[in-house]
């Protein structure tokens, strides 16, 4: 068996056996809270684990940002533990239980804005198109780059027709499950598909601490980043994911399966662990390689080319294995993109309830027909990004940028709900122009200024969602003390 025959064998493999165990052990959900819910902690943490550990939007994401930042990157994955470890289970305890009533916090804020409001703030609606819109570019980046190291892999020419039928696979089994078992099919393939996943980090691990060590090369990356645009792309990169975190608060579907703060804090924090050790350990051995050898990310890709270009078992046996690996990772990130997208615009797009206990309910055989519709904008997303052949990495954080906008409000929204005072938020500032609408406004003009600063540099790309974050939480602050002074006076 050649190297490029025992890849193809490796990711059908992995894509078959975890459709197999999906179909099996899902099981068939007779109502909408049974489809797009299950309250099982534990098995909740695996899930959570799992859609974390992703393959470009989490492997990739540490080797190019040690590349670029150097030995400061270790601060992210530290900020990311802080948010979920610390930050994120302190903001739920903000959230009260009713807004989980109908789903997703993002459900239940927008509901109580309506009501304050006396007619449809259209903040779900909103907030929703920018969400699928993040998730669709996020599912599109992760089978992109996915595609092109199965393709490395499994065919000795990478074509785009080679990868179209990788991403094709991924997408149609993963897709048959989804639609058949809905949410508890993702979570039972999740509990194996994370342990395939770390398996596959320890291999990179050993692969790049095989290589050392050595004297430092010409080649080797900076300890710091050098330059004040690559600082401020740095801040930007520390303050993302944080941002994303409590952004994500607002659409966390896992969030909305538990019943009560405490399994949520739960949730959070076992994951949070997880997610950082792993984490932790990929860029301090990436950080070392980069200095002592060159680039972990090249050596990655060199090993994978060398590798199928050898006959030897040892190869063979290392080629499947990371095929197997790579199928595991990549379908437990795109199922739970899907499972997530389907309960978020059900929700917003059609004020849906997916807690709805109903049997025989019509809602639930249209989401099982629209859900395959995510095929054609993929399918051109993809088609688009294969050609063109943008810059994947600073394209994602261009589209991801209006999330540090949102962040501010989102705390500042948790904060006013908690206290039934939703309705400062839609307090006039100038005619009739809202607290709202300027983040509404704030929104739109960092996602255009991120694509406009990424068409001249990457790394002032990167600072208008920072710079965006100060205005927004600059604003929220304003918002804050009118309504602390507010309640002194009554």
């Amino acid at each position: 068996m050649s190297t490029y025959q025992a890849g193809v064998v490796g990711f059908f493999i992995s894509v078959f056996v975890f459709y197999l165990i999906a179909i099996q052990l899902g099981g068939k959900p007779a109502n909408l809270k049974q489809f797009f819910h299950d309250r099982n902690v534990s098995l909740n943490v695996f899930s959570l684990a799992a859609g974390n550990l992703a393959l470009a939007q989490g492997i990739v994401f540490v080797l190019m940002g040690t590349r670029q930042f150097g030995f400061l990157y270790l601060l992210v994955p530290g900020v990311v533990f802080l948010a979920q470890f610390v930050v994120y289970p302190k903001l739920i305890t903000w959230v009260n239980e009713d807004l989980y009533l109908r789903g997703t916090v993002l459900a239940g804020i927008s509901d109580a804005m309506d009501i304050v409001a006396g007619k449809p703030v259209r903040f779900q609606m909103f907030t929703t198109i920018y969400i699928v819109l993040t998730f669709l570019f996020g599912l599109c980046y992760e089978i992109f780059v996915s595609s092109n190291w199965l393709a490395a892999a499994m065919f000795p020419d990478q074509t785009v027709a080679g990868k179209g039928v990788i991403a094709f696979v991924i997408l149609a089994l993963t897709l048959s499950y989804v639609i058949t078992g809905g949410y508890r099919t993702v979570q039972r393939t999740d509990c194996i598909q994370v342990i395939f996943g770390t398996t596959l980090i320890i291999g990179i691990l050993v692969i790049l601490l095989s290589n050392g060590p050595a004297a430092p090369q010409s080649k080797s990356s900076p300890l710091l980043p050098t330059g004040v645009s690559l600082w401020v792309a740095f801040l930007t990169m520390l303050i993302a994911p944080f941002a994303t975190q409590i952004y994500s608060i607002l659409n966390h579907a896992l969030a909305s399966h538990q019943q009560n703060v405490k399994e949520r804090k739960r949730l959070f924090k076992v994951a949070g662990l997880v997610i950082f050790f792993i984490y932790i350990a990929l860029a301090i051995v990436a950080l070392y390689y980069n200095h002592t050898q060159g680039d972990a990310l090249d050596e990655l890709n060199a090993w994978l080319s060398s590798s199928t270009k050898s006959y030897a078992f040892q190869n063979v046996f290392l080629v499947m294995f990371a095929t197997i690996g790579m199928g595991a990772i990549i379908m437990s990130t795109v199922d739970t993109m899907m499972i997530t997208v389907a309960q978020v615009s059900f929700e917003g797009f059609v004020k849906g309830n997916s807690k709805s206990e109903e049997t025989k309910d019509r809602q639930l055989r249209n989401i099982r027909t629209v859900i395959p519709g995510v095929f054609v904008p993929v399918f051109a997303i993809l088609a688009w990004w294969w050609y063109v052949k943008p810059d994947s990495f600073n394209l994602l954080f261009a589209v991801a940028s209006p999330c540090q906008a949102i962040a501010p409000m989102i705390v500042c929204l948790l904060w006013l709900s908690k206290r039934g005072k939703v309705s400062a938020i839609l307090r006039p500032v100038i005619g009739n122009i809202r607290y709202v609408d300027l983040y509404y406004m704030l929104f739109f003009l960092t996602l255009v200024g991120a694509f406009v600063a990424l068409a001249t540099n990457w790394k002032w790309s990167l600072s208008v969602g920072f710079f965006a974050f100060l205005i927004s939480s600059f604003v929220s602050f304003i918002i804050f003390i009118q309504q602390k002074s507010l309640t002194t006076i009554s």
